[in-house]
């Protein structure tokens, strides 16, 4: 397993952290301020706050699995596999999450 480190924006020249993550990372996608992740299983969590050291995570669309994610300036969006499926390559259906603005 890898470690996700990010830099923040307000101190460009600082060393990289590494967010409070307590969970394998499957994807990861990263946007101004925020960064959505799949984790290993297909949870899907949002990212978000101030810098990354004090990011809070939360967990979305509970009950759901995941199997991409994508992060712009300030949305993102996510795509959840039907209870059938086992991955995105063999996907004809499934449902497109997006938030922010």
């Amino acid at each position: 397993g890898g470690l996700v480190r990010c830099s923040s924006v307000a101190s460009l020249f600082g060393p990289p952290i590494s967010p409070p993550l307590k969970m394998r990372v499957a994807e990861l996608a990263v946007g101004t301020s925020h960064a959505a992740l799949i984790a290993v299983g297909g949870r899907l969590f949002d990212c978000h706050g101030s810098q990354p050291q004090r990011w809070v995570v939360q967990e979305k669309a509970l009950g759901k699995r995941f199997c991409a994610v994508a992060c712009g300036a300030e949305h993102s969006l996510a795509v959840a596999l039907p209870s059938s499926e086992h991955g995105c390559l063999s996907q004809i259906s499934g449902e497109v999450f997006a938030w922010g603005v």
